[in-house]
């Protein structure tokens, strides 16, 4: 939320960057010239010194309380999005078993993008795509019984949600019981992480980029169970070496992006102090809810394809039934309502809304009396 003309609020429903918190941003302004007396800002400081590594130090204890990650797992903090670590997945996981091979789910845009990235490394025999979701425009399940198993996969790699084509995966939603017990899960959850709990029981690797429910651009997240570090390719990059950025100094390899760290520990700390991930777990469903229903009980007027036990609870993307113009309409028009960044992407053409954790219920209501309106 920022501020509008005349004292109304904006509601900006980007897929990322996302919004953050005013207390949150409030803090920023305020150690932006001087954090707490050292005279500098941290943008400026020593990586090495005490003043960061306490920073570094509190953020992943921060993340590790909210995401309610186990003892036998490590929070990594680096440079880049998501997208920065494709590369580390294969490298640091493909020789988890003798075949070296790997198995991939295509559910949308970002997860297609990682099996592109993906068959730069792996050899073609090597790399199972389970499923491919795009003949049916990425809004429903296949049939798991066509899908493609290799127990001798290394590892399995899904994206959680698909922030594009707004499809998420759930404990309850998918056939977790069709892989092998003892399979590696990674998966991206750039943008649904902190908003419902993670069965750690089920994920060996989970990964996201900051800027969607955790903090600014600029820093991504990499949770791994321990027992995995030291699996690399001795033809690993050295950035994307799991194992050797553990075992540098303070687990820092190189100079992080010290701002967006810091921002990422104040943001997740304001969440862990209003109630923590149950709280935005059920925040999630209401506030999705709330715009599904607007979008059900349209007539058809709104068209919301995505299956609804696939539908992604952060990011909502729907168009109005075989009307481009009318959709061009809707979304000028909503910025004299101060509603901003509803335009879907250039992939998925229509509606996107996304409602990150810091998206106060009041945008939303004004949301839904706008499309109703409309």
């Amino acid at each position: 939320m920022t501020g509008g003309d005349e004292g109304k609020p904006t509601w900006n429903f980007s897929a990322g960057p996302c919004i953050l918190p005013r207390p949150v941003l409030d803090c920023c302004a305020r150690d932006m010239i001087d954090y707490k007396g050292t005279g500098q800002s941290v943008m400026e400081m020593s990586h090495r010194k005490p003043e960061y590594t306490d920073i570094l130090k509190m953020t992943k204890e921060e993340v590790r309380r909210f995401l309610e990650v186990p003892d036998d797992y490590t929070v990594m903090l680096n440079q880049g999005g998501a997208s920065n670590i494709y590369t580390a997945v294969v490298k640091n996981l493909i020789g988890l078993k003798p075949a070296r091979k790997a198995m991939y789910m295509t559910t949308g845009l970002w997860s297609g993008q990682c099996i592109d990235e993906a068959r730069k490394f792996i050899e073609p025999a090597n790399l199972i795509e389970v499923t491919n979701l795009s003949r049916n425009g990425f809004t429903q399940l296949t049939d798991p019984k066509t899908w493609l198993i290799d127990p001798e996969a290394s590892y399995l790699h899904m994206c959680g949600n698909e922030t594009v084509h707004g499809f998420e995966i759930t404990e309850d939603n998918f056939p977790w019981d069709i892989f092998p017990e003892d399979m590696v899960i990674v998966s991206d959850m750039s943008s649904n992480i902190g908003t419902r709990k993670i069965n750690w029981k089920r994920f060996s690797c989970v990964y996201a980029g900051a800027q969607k429910n955790m903090g600014p651009a600029g820093a991504n997240v990499v949770i791994l169970k321990k027992s995995l570090l030291g699996k690399a390719q001795r033809d690993t990059p050295f950035l994307c070496d799991w194992t050797m950025f553990e075992a540098a100094p303070q687990a820092q390899l190189n100079t992080p992006p010290c701002w967006s760290i810091y921002v990422m520990g104040l943001n997740v700390s304001y969440m862990n102090q209003n109630g923590g991930l149950p709280t935005y777990d059920a925040k999630a469903e209401k506030l999705s809810s709330m715009i599904y229903d607007v979008i059900d009980q349209s007539g058809g007027y709104y068209v919301a394809k995505v299956d609804k036990k696939m539908r992604s609870r952060i990011n909502i993307v729907f168009r109005i039934c075989h009307s481009p113009a009318f959709e061009q309409r809707l979304i000028v028009n909503a910025q004299y309502r101060k509603i901003i960044n509803i335009r879907g992407h250039i992939a998925n053409p229509g509606f996107r809304v996304s409602i990150y954790n810091a998206m106060p219920e009041a945008g939303v209501v004004a949301l839904c009396e706008y499309l109703r309106d409309f």
